[in-house]
């Protein structure tokens, strides 16, 4: 049993679409979330801005109990990945 059995590396061509839109979106979160740390805690806001990322992440839990589909079928649909299906053939 060979190696190339087990992971065929002949088409990550097709994936680079999602690794350039992965790191421009990471640069940018970085950039954001860096300017508005600084104005967070200036205004010393660092518990509204926790209580609010736990209420975001009870919706999205909810969300998903009820049945509503996100998350890669959203990131599908807003990437260039989405629109062309270059990623699943």
């Amino acid at each position: 049993m060979d190696f190339s059995d087990i992971i065929n590396f002949s088409d990550y061509d097709r994936l680079l679409p999602l690794v350039t839109n992965s790191l421009i979106a990471g640069a940018l979160l970085a950039l954001i979330g860096g300017l508005v740390g600084v104005f967070v805690m200036n205004r010393e806001l660092s518990f509204a801005v926790h209580g609010i990322a736990e209420l975001s992440f009870a919706g999205a839990a909810i969300a998903l109990l009820i049945g509503f589909r996100c998350g890669l079928w959203l990131h599908l649909r807003l990437t260039d990945c989405g629109r062309h299906n270059r990623l699943f053939g």
